[in-house]
């Protein structure tokens, strides 16, 4: 009896060890289908290599296939810490040329059979790492909730190993060079510069300098004495081969001779300037060399002129000879011995 007694406690005992194991294996199944019903969405997860080195790039992926007909998106997951993430894709699985159905977009678990992504991974800390997943919004008609996809453990070990003596590392370099402009001593090419300009400078001074002196040195040249009444006749000879009575041009003629008349008048009578009007010479005139009657034909040419050039007063081609007579006969009565040189014949 005592035997039977304590076989059948020993079985007892046994039971609720076995019915006190299989609850925390139920809770582990759970927690690695995080809070997913696993008979409506089966996640995988994994990482390529599932060894590295630091910093070394590791491709995860993770597929998602629901049983039915849910609406799921997978998050890129967010850099941090140790961890940098970059290339993350999402796309629908099993489908042939990786676009969604028309009308379609996000439904998995019909037509689309999954949902799958990837992203590299670089790892900045050494051991054995565990890898959070991305997030997962799963829609089944109940609302939308967010879930974790499963977390990847990867083991990360460094560069060079501490007792690696046969490593091939790289020999010591010094820094990169400079770029020539800023090897370049700019204020010494500055001062340089600036010394030339100056020498240029003073070079070019004392040679203008140079050429002063020597033309102030040099004797000037005896310049030929001005006769204006020749030049007044040889004027006004220009002026009777150019015709322009015959041409009908009266008002430049007159004006062509008021020019020459002036300039005799200008050097007999000191009094009169440039730039008077006709009035004011003839008022000059009065106390030189000139007497009563010829101020009197002088005035009577100039406002006659006068008229021609600026109130058109109708002339003849015989009144413009005659005042190219009188004109040459005032040269002559004042030109001072020796006698001017004869002017040519007025043209026919």
């Amino acid at each position: 009896m005592r035997r039977a007694r304590r076989a059948g406690a020993a079985a007892a005992l046994l039971a609720l060890a076995a019915a006190a194991g299989a609850a925390p294996r139920s809770a582990r199944a759970d927690s690695a289908a995080l809070r997913v019903d696993p008979w409506r969405v089966e996640v995988r997860a994994s990482a390529s290599p599932a060894v590295a080195r630091l910093g070394e790039r590791i491709t995860l992926r993770w597929t998602v296939r629901p049983r039915t007909p849910v609406r799921a998106r997978i998050g890129a997951p967010a850099s941090g810490g140790a961890f940098h993430w970059s290339g993350f894709e999402a796309r629908p699985a099993g489908v042939r040329d990786g676009r969604w159905p028309r009308g379609e977009e996000g439904v998995v678990g019909g037509a689309v059979p999954g949902l799958e992504a990837r992203a590299d991974l670089q790892v900045f800390a050494l051991g054995d790492i565990a890898v959070p997943g991305p997030a997962l919004e799963i829609d089944d008609g109940r609302g939308r909730r967010v879930h974790r996809l499963p977390m990847v453990r990867v083991t990360i070990v460094p560069v060079v190993a501490a007792n690696d003596s046969a490593a091939d590392l790289r020999p010591a370099r010094g820094p990169l060079a400079a770029p020539w402009w800023e090897r370049v001593p700019w204020r010494l090419v500055a001062a340089v510069a600036l010394l030339g300009a100056l020498a240029v400078a003073l070079v070019v001074g004392w040679r203008r300098r140079r050429r002063r002196a020597a033309a102030a040195a040099a004797p000037a040249a005896p310049r030929a004495r001005r006769d204006p009444f020749a030049e007044a006749l040889a004027e006004l000879a220009a002026l009777r081969r150019l015709d322009l009575p015959g041409q009908g041009r009266f008002d430049e003629h007159a004006l062509r001779l008021t020019r020459i008349a002036r300039r005799v008048l200008e050097t007999v009578a000191a009094a009169a300037r440039p730039g008077d009007s006709t009035p004011e010479i003839v008022e000059h005139l009065v106390g030189t060399a000139f007497d009563g009657g010829e101020i009197e034909r002088v005035e009577g040419l100039l406002r006659f002129w006068d008229r021609v050039k600026f109130a058109r007063a109708p002339i003849t081609v015989a009144e413009a000879r005659a005042a190219e007579d009188a004109v040459e006969d005032l040269i002559r009565r004042h030109a001072p011995a020796p006698a001017a040189p004869t002017a040519p014949g007025r043209a026919a």
